[in-house]
């Protein structure tokens, strides 16, 4: 019951397996969406890794996450802003 109470006001992200505080999740969305915003061909997945301090478990839930929210796209290897996520940081 309290996961499911935090969940709805957007305290945490819960799917059944990964928990993680919404706090983590807007400091890793602002600095992927400022990282895309300066590089026209995108980041790999690697490279988020790495400027969020992150495990490759956590990274893969944020980016579904984010694409879930149409603020990135990957293509192919990549991670990219889309219009959204560009109006998100402006």
């Amino acid at each position: 019951m309290l996961l499911n109470y935090l969940v709805k006001k957007n305290k945490i992200f819960f799917n059944g397996e990964d928990l993680i505080h919404n706090s983590i999740i807007e400091s890793a969305r602002i600095k992927l969406l400022k990282t895309l915003a300066a590089k026209a061909n995108g980041i790999n997945e690697k490279e988020f890794r790495e400027l969020i301090e992150g495990t490759k478990k956590i990274v893969q839930v944020l980016i579904d996450i984010f694409i879930d929210e149409g603020i990135i796209e990957k293509r192919t290897f990549y991670l990219m802003i889309t219009d959204e996520g560009r109006d998100y940081i402006s």
